[in-house]
């Protein structure tokens, strides 16, 4: 689910929180990241068309970029530091900002 989706179906709260990561504090931080590094890193311009791209990313607990990172066993949403990190940089990689492969382990975005 989008952010788009979840501002346009407010009247399904409780659903929407209980699909979607960005509705939790945990999935605000992977985008405040992913967003801190793309207004750090970009001109304005591209940085606003950047920002488009996180706003439409598919923050439901059932993406694939989530599961075993932020979205643990029984859709349950993690929130350590390892966690945080990894799912950061999977959407990093999914938006282009990152090498799938590269050894950024222990480097916070």
């Amino acid at each position: 689910m989008s952010i788009e989706k979840c501002l346009q179906n407010q009247d399904d709260t409780p659903s929407i929180r209980t699909n979607s990561v960005i509705t939790s504090g945990t999935g605000i931080i992977v985008a405040a990241r992913v967003g801190g590094f793309i207004l750090k890193n970009l001109p304005i311009e591209q940085a606003r068309i950047a920002l488009r791209n996180i706003f439409h990313l598919d923050w439901s607990r059932k993406n694939e970029l989530f599961q075993g990172t932020i979205i643990g066993p029984e859709e349950k949403i993690l929130n350590s530091r390892d966690a945080i990190n990894s799912a950061t940089k999977m959407v990093m990689i999914e938006l282009g900002y990152l090498e799938q492969g590269k050894n950024q382990e222990n480097r916070e975005v």
